[in-house]
């Protein structure tokens, strides 16, 4: 199933995908991205505010991270999935569910 929200893809398969966490999104970071060596912090994201950056537990490539927004509502994460899908180094963003930072 997908779902088009403020021109923003999303995925899933058997969810409601309305239903997504408020306070964060994942984002996936480009092959060059990773092997740049940059460590990324809050500061390497000036388009949203954000109170903190977390790599995903399950990724075991280091490309992986959730983002958590300063400002909690479903119109931020939109806003935010659309600002940082613009950039060259992210080469997907993600909603989260309260289950997992990628819907199953």
């Amino acid at each position: 199933m997908l779902v088009a929200l403020m021109g923003v893809v999303m995925s899933g398969c058997g969810r409601n995908n309305t239903d997504f966490a408020e306070d964060r999104i994942s984002i996936v970071l480009t092959q060059a991205a990773k092997y740049s060596g940059k460590v990324y912090t809050i500061d390497d994201f000036p388009e949203i505010e954000l109170l903190r950056i977390e790599p995903t537990s399950d990724a075991a490539d280091n490309r992986q991270f959730t983002l958590y927004l300063k400002n909690s509502s479903k119109q931020n994460v939109l806003n935010a999935i659309d600002l940082l899908s613009k950039r060259d180094d992210i080469q997907s963003t993600h909603l989260c569910y309260d289950s997992g930072a990628f819907p199953v």
